[in-house]
């Protein structure tokens, strides 16, 4: 029986990764196809693993889906370190819906420093210029109130006009923004 040679293998594996985020980057693909493929061939570390390559060679929505999959806990263990760390860096990379998350979690933080203001108003800022429609009335709000940004209600009625443009859901809205229901308000 012929032995196994484990550096072989791990140098392989490496060499194959390595081309697989060269491709990840050039070319146009499904990182649900690379996901079920190796879960459905038993090997989820191994596709934890090549999402977080493609994710760390720049790929925004790699990085989304493992700040799901670690802040979830049904595929792998909790993390809720790893599921910022994914969640900033896919902001980062320019992911609409990250931007969004971290508006969110911002927003329930129990912190009324300038700095919260600045943070939450420069991703509500990003995504509402990359047309989330949401954060373009929450953009609105901030103008209006002079929230992070000085007051220009000039702005703030674009904004809001704009988010009525792309049917902006005011339940969403309000969701982002820590609110339950209308009587949170």
């Amino acid at each position: 029986m012929k032995k196994k040679n484990h550096k072989m293998d791990c140098a392989t594996e490496t060499v194959l990764n390595a081309e697989f985020v060269t491709v990840a980057r050039t070319e146009s693909f499904n990182i649900m196809t690379i996901v079920e493929e190796a879960i459905e061939s038993g090997n989820l570390n191994m596709a934890l693993r090549q999402i977080e390559l493609i994710a760390n060679s720049g790929n925004a929505e790699a990085a989304y889906l493992l700040s799901k999959i670690y802040i979830d806990g049904e595929i792998c263990k909790e993390d809720y370190k790893k599921s910022k760390q994914f969640l900033a860096m896919a902001a980062t990379l320019g992911n609409v819906n990250a931007m969004v998350d971290l508006a969110a979690i911002t927003f329930r933080m129990e912190d009324d420093s300038i700095e919260k203001e600045l943070s939450l108003f420069g991703w509500i800022h990003e995504a509402a210029i990359n047309g989330h429609p949401e954060s373009e009335m929450i953009l609105s709000s901030f103008y209006a109130a002079g929230f992070g940004c000085e007051k220009n209600l000039k702005l703030a009625e674009i904004w809001g006009i704009k988010a009525h443009m792309d049917n902006y859901n005011h339940e969403l809205a309000m969701s982002i923004m820590g609110y339950n229901d209308e009587n949170d308000v």
